[in-house]
Parts: structure tokens; sequence; C-alpha cells
């Protein structure tokens, strides 16, 4: 009788689970178990027989490796990486979940320190209206401590998850903010989720708006829209912007004068910036301020101002609470604009980018 040696039915595991059928893994196994061999050896590459099977996506294959004990937590030789780092890095979700199932570890770290779900984030691509006809979906993941996700929990979320709230809607638009978030379909219908205290989901629920409750899955909001279509969206810790085909509104807790108005200190529900008379084309939204582009490029600023963050040259109007133009910018034509915390960033139409902090205008070519 022939003698099989661990060597060469380790070589033939490798090549199987390459190439080979699961038929073909299968009698590579019973060789390998034979001889007394190990599963989890690596190869020239580095690689088990386990990350060879994940980087082909073959579930079949991966459930037989893990049921003859292959370990979902071995690294390769070159990155460290274990199976479940390799399936997140090529996009291959159902083995993930597999391994997952198998007892792979979400917090295991390569040579890099980068835990699995380190290696999930790809490329984002643009919806553009024109893709009305294909299907949109919106995942979620994180902190769910304030019903953010829209999933209905208020724990971690460590993989993306669908949210299956829209009613079969095609989303369009998407913002998030530390307790809300926001979302916009192809027929401009706004729906919001999270913690609303001060009213920044847009609801008028005395609940909702007080704190005493959470809006835990996407709805919708109803109220102070009427027919108008949304177009863009932004939201911030304490405020949400929305800009509408024909008009601007705004809604939420104003701390810092940030929603526009002089009269109100919240707003629960949407209601136009009647003082910004100018046809909007841009919208942000930081902490406690607002920045918006007019369609002849224009800036305009409004809310908290301590940091100079408003781009008025000063931080003695601590708050400013209608929109005021950035005089020091109106020599320029202006396209986009981004907020935060202490700063605001606009982009001329001629690639130039404007910093507006700490009481100065700083202007970079790229």
């Amino acid at each position: 009788m022939r003698k099989v040696s661990p060597g060469a039915s380790h070589k033939d595991l490798w090549l199987t689970v390459r190439e080979g059928s699961l038929p073909d893994v299968d009698s590579v196994l019973a060789l390998l178990k034979k001889a007394g061999g190990n599963i989890n050896s690596r190869n020239s590459f580095g690689l088990t027989p386990l990350h060879i099977a994940t980087w082909r996506n073959n579930i079949p294959v991966i459930r037989r490796l893990l049921a003859a004990g292959a370990d979902p937590d071995a690294r390769d030789g070159e990155s460290g990486w274990s199976s479940l780092h390799r399936a997140l890095h090529f996009g291959h979700l159902a083995v993930a979940s597999v391994l997952l199932q198998s007892g792979a570890s979400i917090t295991l770290e390569d040579s890099k320190c980068r835990t699995p779900v380190d290696l999930l984030s790809g490329p984002v691509l643009q919806v553009f209206e024109s893709a009305q006809d294909s299907a949109t979906e919106v995942f979620s993941w994180g902190s769910g401590v304030n019903y953010q996700l829209g999933t209905g929990n208020a724990h971690i979320q460590k993989l993306p998850c669908k949210l299956d709230s829209f009613h079969g809607s095609k989303i369009k638009l998407v913002s998030a903010a530390k307790f809300h978030s926001i979302a916009v379909t192809a027929r401009g219908e706004v729906y919001t989720w999270g913690f609303g205290r001060g009213g920044r989901l847009g609801h008028p629920d005395f609940d909702i708006h007080s704190g005493q409750a959470a809006v835990i899955t996407p709805r919708q909001v109803t109220s102070g829209l009427g027919a108008h279509r949304v177009k863009a969206i932004a939201a911030a810790k304490h405020h949400t912007i929305l800009l509408t085909r024909n008009v601007d509104v705004t809604f939420l807790y104003c701390a810092e004068g940030q929603l526009g108005y002089t009269s109100v200190d919240t707003q629960p529900t949407p209601r136009r910036v009647s003082s910004l008379r100018s046809r909007i084309v841009a919208v942000a939204a930081a902490n406690k301020h607002t920045a918006v582009v007019s369609a002849s490029g224009e800036v305009f600023t409004w809310g908290c101002n301590r940091e100079g963050q408003l781009g008025y040259g000063t931080s003695n109007s601590a708050s400013n609470y209608t929109p005021r133009i950035v005089e020091y910018l109106k020599s320029k034509v202006f396209v986009g604009v981004a907020t935060a915390k202490y700063h605001t960033i606009v982009l001329g139409a001629d690639g130039e980018v404007n910093i507006l902090a700490s009481l100065i205008i700083k202007f970079i070519n790229l």
C-alpha cells in the first residue's frame, strides 16, 4: 500500500482548494486526515487553505474546511490577515457571515493593527438622479446608542446592516450626525430617525422633541414641508438643514442661532428661513453654525462665531441669528461648502479652497 506523506497531501489541498471541486476537496481532506497533517499549515505564500477558499469566495469549500478544523483566526504570513480580514477586504459578506458563525474574531488585528472591519471600507459611488430606475440600498453601522442607525437597536453594529424601513422607496441622499440620521427619496421625501430632543428630527410629537422618546427606525417627515421636494440635506449635532427646490427650510434646537430665526429657541418641525432671499445651491451644517452658497456664488453664514467660523473677521458677535453674507468673499464665486465644529471651508468656482476660522480667511491653491 502506498503511504501518503503529510507534505504531499498539504500540497494537494492548497491546489485543490484553489482550483478543484467540492468532491476533490473532500478526497484530499480524507488523505490529509489519514496522513495526520495540519489543515492550518501555510504554503510558500503564507496562506492556509481557508485563506485561499475565502479569496475564491467558495462557501461550500469553506464550510468543509471549517468542519475539518480550519482555524478562522489563522493569520497569513504577509500582512497578518485572518480569513475574516480577507473576506471583508474583498467584499465577500456571505463568507464573512459563515466565518463569524464559526467563531472568527472581529477584533483580531493584523500587522498594521487593523481589525477586519477596518478593511471593509471601499469607494462610495455617487447616486445620480438620472439613475432613478436602479435599486438603492441603505446600510448603517457603528454605535447605535442614540438609535441613529435606524435598525431599531441601540447596541454597536460592527458590520453594515441594511435598512428595510423605506417601503421600497429609492434613496438618493443620506446624512448623519451624532444624534440622528436623514435620508431623502428620489421623490424628495424626507425620513429621519434617532434621538430628537429639541426637534432635530422634524416630527411634531411632544415626546419626541422633548427627548422622552426616540425614533428607532426611519420615519417620514410630514409636517412643514407641504409639497416641497428636498434636493440637499445637512445633519448636524443640534439641527438639520433641508434645501428644497424652491425654498430653504430648517428645523431643530437653536442653541447659538444656527437656525436662522430671531424669535425661537427651538423649532421642532421644518420652517422656512425667510430672511434668506437668494436661491441656494449648497448647504452645510456643523454643531452650532450653518453655511450656504447661493446660485450667484455668494456665501452666507449664521450661528455661533466664537472661533471665527462664520468668516466675519471677528468673534465679537458670538452668535449671528440670521443669514449674513461673508463680505470678504464677495469678489469671488463659490460652488461648494463644508462645515465642522470650529471652521468652515468653501470651494471656489476656480477650484480654490478657502478656510474660515480663527478670525481669518485663508486661501489655498491646490
